[in-house]
């Protein structure tokens, strides 16, 4: 089993999504503000797992292999726009790591 070297640890043995890597790695490293739609769903919530495909599963959303419930929480931490945005638009606003001020 791969993740026996980790048990002493208690790190989680389910990895994140390729979308949160995508946004929070490579996009907040690369730009100064990332504007993402429905990773936290709006009212137009529905079942899609992907864009691309017309599959349905209500895990795709709410998480089952993915930690989806601590990266939605993450974003919504994140986020700079309003909750209005978020319910009305699915669209959330995260700052590029070069603009975030850490403070004393």
């Amino acid at each position: 089993m791969p993740w026996e070297l980790w048990d002493s640890k208690l790190i989680q043995p389910n990895p994140p999504s390729s979308g949160i890597l995508g946004i929070a790695i490579l996009m907040m490293s690369l730009c100064d503000q990332v504007d993402i739609y429905e990773f936290l769903p709006s009212k137009h919530k529905t079942d899609v797992c992907y864009y691309y495909q017309r599959y349905f599963e209500s895990a795709c959303t709410m998480g089952a292999y993915h930690p989806l419930l601590f990266e939605k929480n993450m974003v919504k931490h994140l986020n700079l726009s309003t909750d209005e945005d978020i319910y009305l638009l699915g669209k959330a606003i995260l700052p590029g790591f070069r603009t975030i001020r850490c403070g004393a």
